[in-house]
């Protein structure tokens, strides 16, 4: 699909030096035959043969939208996915045991995706039951968020931080108050200008901005979206935000660079995995602090930067 790649994606240049690239690999890119109809917003997401059920009603639901459509296949699962009408109208790119923000950082340059709007760059353990990606768009952009996420249905979802809740008869919301560290002083994480990885979608400015921030080595991107509040275009507390009347269900499902042979992974082995999340996460919060990128006036962040590596050396230990 040499002229779909061209006109959604890639340039003719870069499909000779992917490709070429995907063969030191061994990969998979996979360009079809299908020519999608001009779309100025793009879904991204990271998928597995065993979650063909959820990941079938999200592409369903974007490609109904307007949507281009990227899967990168992290189990290396590619043509199972045939049963699907809509096989031929995503573009498949394959690498085992890779995570989401691994293939992020090497196949959504900014300069790739630049004719793109919006990026939702999504996990595939969501429920969509009641998104719809057209009216999300328009409330952002009526809102003017730069980076933002579906809030999270509280009664279906695990919930990793209060902010991302959905707020029942609201819109938007920006921040969240928990009478404590969370008030109408805070000006940062987690209270005020955050999203969470599982789900966010970045206008084009934004995107440039934080794919810059995603470190090559570090690809489970804990502590990024810490960050992003850096790349939002203005005011953090204006310009990010949880979108409450379109939510969604996080799962929580230990997907991504879990086994692909069947067999259920041990409690060592997920033991392992929570090592390599905390001690990526503490990598980038000391690299961070290292390069004063933290700001000065929230504590939350001075105790990640005095925490991070006495955290590292503690999991050492553990495991």
């Amino acid at each position: 699909m040499g002229s779909c790649f061209g006109k959604c994606i890639f340039s003719r240049i870069l499909l000779v030096e992917l490709l070429y690239f995907s063969r030191l690999l061994t990969h998979t890119v996979s360009l079809n035959q299908y020519e999608p109809k001009h779309s100025t917003n793009l879904l991204a997401i990271a998928v597995g043969i065993k979650q063909k059920e959820s990941v079938n009603k999200i592409v369903r639901k974007f490609l109904a939208n307007g949507f281009v459509v990227m899967a990168f296949h992290y189990d290396g699962v590619v043509n199972e996915w045939n049963e699907f009408g809509w096989h031929d109208k995503v573009i498949h790119v394959s690498v085992p045991n890779q995570t989401k923000w691994w293939f992020a950082k090497r196949f959504l340059h900014p300069d790739i995706v630049s004719e793109y709007d919006y990026i939702f760059l999504w996990d595939e353990d969501l429920g969509v039951k009641n998104f719809h990606p057209g009216r999300y768009l328009s409330i952002v952009r009526q809102e003017g968020l730069e980076i933002s996420q579906p809030a999270l249905d509280p009664s279906k979802s695990k919930v990793h931080h209060r902010i991302t809740v959905r707020m029942r008869g609201s819109k938007v919301h920006r921040r969240y108050y928990n009478g404590g560290k969370c008030n109408d002083n805070s000006t940062g994480p987690p209270c005020v200008g955050w999203v969470e990885m599982m789900a966010p979608v970045y206008s084009k400015a934004a995107w440039r901005c934080a794919w810059y921030m995603i470190q090559n080595d570090l690809i489970h991107a804990w502590g990024l979206d810490m960050q992003l509040g850096y790349c939002a275009q203005g005011d953090r507390t204006i310009k990010v935000g949880v979108v409450d009347s379109e939510y969604i269900v996080h799962m929580a499902l230990p997907t991504l660079g879990g086994p692909s042979n069947g067999h259920k992974a041990s409690i060592g082995c997920w033991r392992k995995m929570r090592y390599w999340h905390v001690a990526g996460f503490s990598i980038m919060i000391t690299r961070l602090c290292e390069h004063e990128m933290m700001e000065e006036a929230e504590q939350y962040y001075q105790e990640l930067c005095n925490k991070s590596l006495s955290r590292c050396e503690y999991l050492e230990e553990s495991y």
